[in-house]
């Protein structure tokens, strides 16, 4: 106590304590304008997070508890503290012009024609959003020196907030559609494009299916086959009773011809040769022009699910600003607090003073 009392008269402590806190007083009490504040709770939500139309506020901030959209309403706060947010106050509310010329409070003084950019730095000193982790929930905070005004801009940046959620959900929604149409396009060509070769081909060559037509050629020429061995079969056994010049033994001999220049003459339209041209080549290059035709509608089938799918996927995601907490027009000041600005003051002043004491004291016990 003797050394507080001895304090006081030392010029160190009127000079970091006195006059500070004295200062302080002048300020808060004669300078400081009473400023009212208009607080709102946001959050962006997809319409599949949300449970009915009828929904409350309060109700949707339950059902979104543990799944918020957390980038869409970090964007909506950047978007609160740009200078788009800014103008858009400037045109409807003539923002500058309620804070402009306040001479009294020259904490909270904005000078007529100020350059834009100090006027973004006082819009977020008035203007505040905080995102809240836990709960997902943006905070929006206003300072006006009236009221009414206050709530006036926290019900514009919200009026704001929702047509910019709404624009930036319908150019997702536009842009995935635009995706998923031009692949459907794209598809489409293809598979018109495959069903053209894939009927030219059928007309130059005239088979309706050339795969199948190999595949009956196939047959013919087994069955002629075993019809020559049976022939021969039959032959070898006459040759063994009867005389080679024998009648029967020349109308086999005659009909084992005819089917081995029938079995030629079948063996060359099925099998290739250097110059192409024959069946199992035309089979062949049939079978790829099919399978490109049936991977072509393969393709587009799934490329028009996809765009059903994208149509339903953008409909249950359609973003929405959700009003949890609505701003309502303050009846008191909240700021300055003075009593409690002037007690944190007092605090302060007195701990830097005893700091500065125990500096100077260190000081002095090291030069004696």
């Amino acid at each position: 106590m003797k050394f507080i009392g001895r304090a006081i008269f030392r010029p160190l402590f009127i000079c970091l304590v006195v006059v500070p806190f004295f200062a302080g007083c002048i300020y808060f009490c004669f300078l400081a304008r009473d400023r009212y504040v208009s607080i709102s709770h946001v959050v962006v939500r997809h319409s599949s997070e949300i449970q009915s139309p009828q929904a409350g506020g309060f109700a949707a901030l339950l059902h979104g508890m543990t799944s918020p959209s957390r980038e869409e309403t970090l964007y909506v706060r950047e978007f609160i503290g740009s200078l788009d947010m800014l103008n858009a106050l400037q045109a409807e509310l003539n923002f500058r012009q309620h804070y402009e010329g306040r001479f009294s409070d020259p904490f909270f003084w904005l000078p007529a024609g100020a350059p834009i950019e100090d006027v973004l730095k006082f819009y977020n000193r008035v203007v505040k959003a905080h995102f809240d982790d836990v709960t997902g929930l943006l905070r929006i905070e206003v300072q006006a020196f009236d009221s009414a005004f206050a709530q006036q801009v926290v019900n514009s940046i919200l009026r704001r907030s929702e047509i910019v959620v709404n624009e930036l959900s319908q150019k997702i929604a536009r842009d995935q559609m635009a995706f998923a149409e031009a692949e459907l396009r794209d598809a489409r060509e293809r598979l018109d494009a495959t069903q053209r070769e894939l009927l030219e081909f059928q007309s130059k060559n005239n088979y309706l299916d050339a795969q199948a037509s190999a595949t009956s050629r196939g047959e013919v020429i087994a069955t002629l086959e075993g019809e020559l061995v049976k022939e021969r079969a039959i032959l070898k056994d006459l040759l063994s009773t009867l005389n080679p010049a024998a009648p029967q033994v020349r109308q086999k001999r005659s009909r084992i011809g005819a089917l081995e220049q029938q079995l030629i003459a079948e063996s060359k339209k099925l099998l290739s040769t250097p110059e192409g041209g024959q069946l199992n080549v035309v089979a062949s290059d049939y079978k790829n022009l099919k399978l490109s035709a049936e991977f072509a509608l393969e393709s587009y089938k799934l490329a028009v699910m996809s765009v059903e799918r994208t149509r339903v996927d953008s409909v249950k995601k359609v973003r929405s600003l959700v009003v949890v907490l609505k701003p309502a027009v303050a009846e008191s000041a909240i700021y300055p607090r003075a009593a409690y600005n002037l007690l944190t003051l007092m605090l302060g002043l007195l701990m830097f003073y005893a700091i500065v004491r125990f500096l100077i004291a260190s000081v002095k016990d090291h030069q004696d």
